[in-house]
């Protein structure tokens, strides 16, 4: 049975070129982990967000998912895991995000 992921993910900032310098003082975006293709509205519906800070969503090159495939892949696998974990099939998943990231 399809949920909304329950606990949102939190990216933290070890590995950021910045590291901890900016976590708990800037402003913290919300990353769409599904995004094109319309799936943005996806990962609205389905609370499929990753909390992280300004600079390592946009800037960092080495970290952030839009800037990074291995880092966005990971990011899509890790949402697909919990979703998964709370009772969504496989097929489901491909229905709402298209391809499965695991």
């Amino acid at each position: 049975m399809k949920t909304t992921l329950e606990n949102e993910i939190v990216i933290g900032c070890e590995g950021c070129e910045r590291a901890r310098e900016c976590y708990k003082n800037e402003h913290q975006d919300d990353h769409h982990i599904y995004f094109g293709m319309s799936l943005r509205k996806q990962s609205e519906k389905w609370n499929c967000k990753a909390k992280m800070c300004h600079w390592r969503h946009q800037y960092d090159k080495k970290n952030s998912p839009h800037l990074n495939r291995a880092v966005r892949d990971e990011i899509c696998a890790e949402c697909q895991s919990r979703l998964e974990a709370q009772g969504w099939t496989r097929d489901e998943f491909r229905e709402e995000f298209v391809m499965s990231y695991i």
